[in-house]
């Protein structure tokens, strides 16, 4: 009897996440995260440098209400990894930052599949939480980061669009919609991207290193 009110339980639990996931706005799907196909050939020091945050998931908890979002790549001549450094502005606090460390999860393969650390830690290349599904290098980038939770019952993936300047042209934002609905057609861009403002009220001269 005992048992089985506890798989019953278990059974309603699951049933009942189930549910709020499949119904949540955020980024969150039931089943597996997905798998899209990621740059080939993929050129690490021509990624390398500043980029600027154009669109980010509208549920990324960590940058809620951030603006004038940045991204600087460097490599780490210590061990061949790369330096990262997030500046986000507040308008209550100015620049916050964070810095982190990202590897290639197999070099020899020339995908660009990386994991991404922060707090110290170093990353092994066996959590890929950074995937470049598409970039032309000099103009803009667009990464997938998905996170299996639930035992791998579901996904919180989140998708962010780079520029190497504060604002993207139109004609550029229509074909990273093009791409994104190609390579995650079960990503709903269009409901959860949010566009990070960027521009002339932002102090980038004054961001932290």
């Amino acid at each position: 009897m005992t048992a089985c009110f506890k798989k019953s339980s278990l059974h309603y639990l699951l049933l009942t996440l189930a549910i709020l996931l499949n119904n949540a706005s955020a980024g969150f799907k039931i089943g597996k995260c997905a798998d899209p196909e990621v740059v080939t050939n993929f050129s690490l020091n021509e990624y390398l440098g500043q980029w600027y945050e154009v669109s980010r998931d509208e549920y990324t908890i960590f940058e809620l209400w951030a603006k004038c979002v940045t991204a600087k790549y460097t490599l780490n001549d210590d061990n061949g990894n790369v330096l990262v450094r997030n500046n986000s502005y507040y308008r209550l606090t100015g620049w916050v930052g964070v810095n982190g460390e990202a590897t290639l999860a197999d070099p020899s393969s020339g995908e660009a599949n990386l994991e991404v650390a922060f707090g110290g830690n170093v990353p092994s290349g066996d959590n890929i939480n950074y995937q470049v599904i598409d970039t032309d290098y000099e103009k803009y980038a667009i990464v997938y980061g998905g996170s299996e939770i639930v035992w791998g019952l579901a996904c919180v993936e989140t998708v962010w669009v780079l520029s190497r300047t504060p604002m993207l042209s139109d004609e550029d934002i229509d074909n990273v919609k093009s791409v994104i609905k190609e390579k995650l057609p079960k990503y709903d861009y269009e409901g959860l991207a949010v566009f990070t403002k960027q521009g002339d009220d932002c102090p980038y001269d004054n961001q932290p290193e």
